[in-house]
């Protein structure tokens, strides 16, 4: 199984669980540059969550400096603390020259799931809220461990806000809701219900 990690997406957690050690936030492009078999030959799966609560989500741990179980990175660790309100970390990433002038937890999902023609190469796409499905199907039942986790958003955003999220995240979005559910039943690590990869075109 290759599990790409997309950051703020409880992917501490479930590289604890599959592998015993932690997976960093390589993209599929990477993948499919350093060991392109790892894409062709294994299973592949990440976790997608609403691009709102993600950004939430990241702008709290960047706005704390990171959690217990990590720090925000060093370049943006006194930049992310200075963020006086969510328009200013908008702001940040929309004046960003490219996303490698982001920290890795404001880039977009579609980032690390799209290869260079803009086409999802994870074969399986979870949403965030069946992460604990993962246990059953990889952990012989065990609870995915709670790592890098902190409490619900704190921060709330005014319905401006909450549209200037959706687009500049627009590429989430339309990946977040543009795959419809099914059950897989082929084999017994495919019982839980998950988003079917299928090609999209990232922004």
């Amino acid at each position: 199984m290759l599990f790409v990690h997309v950051p703020k997406n409880a992917g501490m957690s479930i590289s604890e669980m599959l592998y015993g050690c932690q997976v960093k936030h390589a993209s599929v492009r990477y993948y499919a540059r350093v060991a392109p078999e790892l894409l062709r030959d294994l299973d592949s799966v990440a976790v997608i969550r609403d691009p709102v609560d993600r950004f939430l989500s990241a702008y709290d741990y960047a706005r704390a400096g990171g959690s217990a179980d990590n720090r925000v990175s060093a370049p943006f660790h006194d930049i992310y603390k200075a963020f006086r309100s969510v328009d200013d970390a908008l702001d940040h990433i929309e004046g960003a020259a490219s996303p490698y002038h982001v920290d890795h937890i404001f880039r977009p999902q579609t980032w690390y799931l799209a290869d260079a023609a803009g086409v999802i190469r994870v074969r399986r796409l979870l949403r965030f809220e069946q992460i604990g499905e993962l246990g059953g199907q990889f952990g012989g039942g065990q609870p995915v461990p709670s790592l890098n986790r902190r409490s619900k958003p704190v921060t709330h955003v005014t319905p401006r806000q909450m549209q200037r999220i959706r687009r500049v995240y627009a590429s989430d979005v339309a990946l977040f809701h543009g795959y419809s559910r099914r059950i897989e039943a082929a084999a017994p690590c495919r019982t839980a219900t998950v988003m079917e990869a299928a090609p999209f075109q990232a922004e």
